[in-house]
């Protein structure tokens, strides 16, 4: 793929481009289906946090387009964009593409499951951002772990901690505690770890 687009052959899979104006010397390069997040700094917990305060908050769901300018993603009710300029770090994950950025927020971006359309995408957006030969090996690491996925679904998401951004993925839980009085138990207390069951 690189080839191709060194070599001007390269022709994209962007079947329909009708969502989005594009700009002078702009071309579209892929399109996937993606939930877009946003990694934010807050107080109070939203969305997944991803540790030291910050969480990914989901703002949407639709047809992501990547051109050689900027990834857009045209949902319901909006549209999201972010230029490729601001980019700094495109990392490629099993679930989909981290985009750090040095003005804004980071976003992560969900790609739906269909393997060959999102590995094509990621790849593309990392060679957009970076203008690099990439290594066509596809990434067995996951941003969002799967049990975080299917946790989330039986539980309010604020309750939800990942290391995901970490030298772990392991999951991790928080739980907010009602109700724990019954007894002394400061004997029991003060000979817990960390990490005990």
């Amino acid at each position: 793929m690189h080839w191709q687009l060194v070599s001007n052959t390269f022709r994209p899979d962007v079947h329909t481009t009708a969502d989005i104006s594009l700009t002078a010397k702009e071309t579209p390069l892929a399109s996937a289906k993606a939930e877009w997040h946003e990694v934010v700094k807050q107080n109070k917990p939203v969305g997944i946090s991803i540790g030291d305060g910050h969480y990914l908050k989901a703002v949407g769901k639709g047809n992501c387009i990547l051109t050689n300018k900027r990834i857009v993603l045209v949902d319901t009710f909006n549209a999201k964009k972010i230029a490729l300029s601001s980019i700094e770090i495109v990392r490629r994950y099993d679930d989909g593409v981290f985009c750090q950025r040095s003005t804004g927020k980071s976003v992560f971006l969900k790609l739906a499951r269909s393997r060959s359309i999102s590995d094509r995408f990621s790849m593309l957006a990392e060679y957009a951002v970076t203008k690099n030969p990439v290594l066509g090996i596809i990434p067995t690491e996951s941003f969002i772990s799967n049990d975080i996925a299917s946790y989330q679904k039986d539980y309010a998401p604020e309750f939800v901690e990942s290391q995901a951004l970490g030298s772990s993925l392991a999951p991790r839980y928080t739980f907010r505690v009602v109700g724990d009085h019954v007894g002394d138990r400061s004997d029991r207390i003060e000979r817990i770890n960390l990490g005990d069951l």
